[in-house]
């Protein structure tokens, strides 16, 4: 994905993701897009169909434009605004395409490890599926687990990889050889759109979509190695599964449940309620309807009640409370989880301007990397006037390792610290910017100055057998990992 803006545009976007799932040589997208129309979109090329191509999403997600016009239209606008905000980012221009993706590839670990975690709990509990299904999901052989598992929930009687390698070539589909290197992850090439659509029908409904999102991982796997390389790749896969894992086991506790629930009480009776009950009203499963706030209030707390007297999580609000985190993830969960791993900043950073926190990554990015690499720096003073200030050797050392530093995305628990601290951040500030820049932050307020970068340490070897779930905030046992709720 080469973009000549800052970050992809709706378009690059739009054609990798459908490409991804298997959709691009799928007919009801080319009804409305050519081949060469996505590869276009996803080289950023000004395109004339853009509209189409928004329709050909909406189509995929079985929203026909014909049948739903409103959606198109609330779909383009929306998508409009996510262009034009791209597009106002600064140009980055001495930034590459690593250090760009830097900000926005961490939000994503809670964002996206926290969902699929969710995900993992939602299938377990919904359709009996392995809660493990996502302990991996970056592995070379996940595309063969999903469908091993498809396996045995759909068709146990096919016991052995002969057997269900015969059963779908009987239908057509692969034969037992292509089978056996999904199994073993040899097959680098994710499926095409034919054999998504003929596994999806062999293994019935909602199995499609799985397959699908399947495919997305590996592909989105291959591509990033491309994009920011290999090891910085692979160490934002380990940081992202680490915080699924711990999703997952924390949302098959109860109490983990319950505590998810009272969260959501609060939420209810702190704001929009009759806002919030709407759209939980759609979602309520039948015989769980309700009137008013102070209902459904109700209902919550004495779920949470349940669930920590010894119920189970196929409680059906504990089943709604995961479902909702799957597509809107409570910031307490995320921060508590994180916590976890030393990392409680990475759980708040969904919770920010989206826009804002890149931006000022940026130029925090951009400035380190300028005293890094400079023997004197221009300075334009308070009064209006230029200087030419020049950059100790010991402000150029601590950027470097600032920088250096600043790019990852998980730390070893054993690894020495090579990442300045705090007091030498403003040391360098101080000996570059000089008294004047921090005199005139301090006239803003006390929240003026803010940490440029967020390192999380996220240790691969974090124990995570059993941590805490209990609402009051006792302590799992010292061999285990921690979460406070």
């Amino acid at each position: 994905m080469i973009s000549s803006s800052a970050l992809p545009l709706s378009q690059q976007v739009i054609a990798w993701v459908l490409q991804a799932l298997g959709y691009g040589d799928d007919p009801i997208t080319r009804a409305h897009v050519s081949t060469g129309t996505l590869k276009n979109a996803e080289q950023a090329a000004v395109l004339r169909s853009w509209g189409e191509l928004v329709a050909a999403a909406l189509a995929r997600l079985g929203a026909r434009p014909d049948e739903h016009p409103q959606a198109q239209a609330q779909a383009e606008a929306w998508l409009r605004a996510w262009d034009l905000k791209i597009s106002a980012l600064p140009p980055a221009a001495d930034l590459t395409l690593r250090e760009r993706l830097h900000a926005p590839l961490l939000r994503a670990i809670p964002e996206v490890g926290l969902r699929l975690g969710a995900l993992a709990a939602f299938l377990a509990t919904e359709h009996g599926m392995a809660a493990d299904l996502f302990d991996d999901p970056f592995g070379a052989g996940f595309f063969g687990r999903v469908v091993q598992e498809l396996f045995g929930r759909r068709h146990p009687e096919l016991t052995t990889i002969e057997k269900q390698g015969a059963a779908l070539k009987r239908k057509g589909i692969v034969d037992a050889r292509t089978l056996e290197r999904w199994y073993a992850g040899d097959l680098e090439a994710p499926p095409r759109h034919q054999h998504l659509a003929e596994l999806g029908a062999f293994f019935g409904p909602g199995a499609e979509a799985i397959l699908r999102l399947a495919r997305l991982v590996c592909v989105l796997r291959i591509d990033l190695r491309a994009w920011i390389g290999r090891e910085d790749a692979d160490n934002w896969m380990r940081a992202l599964t680490l915080v699924s894992r711990t999703a997952a086991t924390a949302l098959r506790q109860p109490f983990a449940v319950a505590a998810l629930l009272r969260w959501f009480e609060a939420d209810l009776a702190a704001g929009p309620g009759d806002t919030m009950l709407a759209g939980l009203q759609e979602m309520l499963p039948p015989g769980m309807q309700v009137r008013s706030v102070p209902e459904i209030r109700d209902r919550i707390v004495a779920a949470a009640d349940d669930l920590e007297a010894g119920a189970t999580i196929n409680h059906p609000l504990a089943r709604l409370a995961i479902a909702l985190t799957v597509i809107v993830p409570h910031p307490q969960l995320a921060a508590r989880l994180c916590a976890v791993h030393d990392a409680a900043m990475l759980g708040w950073l969904p919770t920010m301007d989206f826009f804002r926190s890149i931006e000022h990554d940026w130029m925090a990015r951009s400035l380190t990397k300028t005293i890094a690499g400079a023997g004197t720096l221009p300075i334009t003073r308070a009064d209006g006037s230029d200087e030419a200030r020049s950059v100790p050797d010991r402000a150029r050392d601590i950027a470097r390792r600032l920088f250096a530093t600043s790019l990852r995305f998980s730390v070893p628990s054993d690894a020495p610290s090579e990442a300045p601290e705090l007091p030498e951040i403003f040391q360098m500030l101080h000996d570059v910017l000089g008294e004047e820049a921090f005199s005139a932050l301090a006239r803003r307020g006390e929240n003026g100055l803010r940490r440029p970068f967020i390192r999380p340490r996220l240790a691969d070897d974090t124990d995570l057998r059993r941590p805490c779930c209990c609402p009051r905030g006792c302590r799992a046992s010292q061999s285990a990992a921690r979460i406070r709720w």
